[in-house]
């Protein structure tokens, strides 16, 4: 990374601290589509009002600030400052350099339009910023859109837990993929704007 990075910005999109206020709407909007509320939360998935949403939200940027182990951010659109998605990365090891990252980007094509651009500012944060030596990501073996974003990341499966999410009316494994601060060095992703 050199001095001229952008840590926050991409050619097409740039992360900003999650606004509650702002993003309810549009994150409960998200939770009519059983896949985002599956994976937003642990809790039993179900659509949320506004107000909801709002609280929730608020939660985890408190819970953020408080522990100083996670980090919220809205993903957005350059061309009309949409947010499309977030990006959590969360259960930060301080004294390890590890966490885990989650992303989502829920509308559409977006994933597939904007995931690994989305997922590179992450990466570049996460390794560049914080000087974690290790991230991974966890979701269910029936998410291929983010297996395949994560391998073209160089993201690498490490574990394979059997029937660890209940999705669609069945059991899927738990995919954890992962990723070291040397390897993500050694790659050719770096974020340019």
């Amino acid at each position: 990374m050199s001095i001229d990075t952008q840590l926050f910005t991409s050619q097409n999109l740039y992360l900003t601290a999650v606004d509650a206020e702002a993003c309810a709407p549009i994150f409960a909007r998200w939770t009519e589509d059983l896949d985002f509320a599956e994976g937003f939360s642990n809790l039993p998935p179900t659509s949320l009002r506004v107000d909801e949403m709002k609280k929730r939200l608020e939660e985890m940027i408190k819970e953020a600030a408080h522990e100083g182990t996670s980090y919220f951010f809205a993903v957005h659109l350059k061309a009309d400052d949409a947010v499309i998605g977030y990006v959590h990365i969360k259960w930060i090891l301080w004294n390890n350099g590890t966490g885990q990252l989650k992303l989502d980007l829920p509308e559409g094509n977006v994933l597939n339009e904007h995931g690994l651009e989305a997922l590179r500012l992450a990466l570049q944060f996460i390794f560049d910023e914080l000087n974690l030596s290790r991230v991974a990501m966890v979701f269910s073996e029936n998410r291929q859109d983010l297996r395949a974003l994560a391998e073209a990341a160089g993201m690498q499966l490490e574990v394979r837990q059997r029937e660890r999410f209940f999705r669609h009316g069945r059991y899927w494994d738990g995919l954890m993929y992962g990723i070291l601060g040397d390897e993500w060095l050694g790659t050719t992703l770096e974020v340019h704007p």
